[in-house]
């Protein structure tokens, strides 16, 4: 295992030069994508996706 220390700025600034987005671009195009997936398999609705999470209840009772 290595341990590298990076300030900040120099990680976003690497992480802007490997992905070619900022860090929560990154991560906001990402879950788009996931939820276009589940939407198109139908592993999940609209109605999921419009609800906001501390809504939707607990199925693992």
């Amino acid at each position: 295992m290595f341990i590298v220390k990076l300030n900040e700025y120099a990680l976003k600034r690497g992480f802007l030069q490997v992905f070619g987005k900022p860090l929560f671009g990154y991560l906001h195009d990402y879950r788009l994508e996931q939820a276009r997936q589940l939407l198109e398999t139908g592993e999940i609705t609209k109605t999921n996706v419009l609800t906001p999470f501390h809504e939707i209840p607990d199925t693992n009772d």
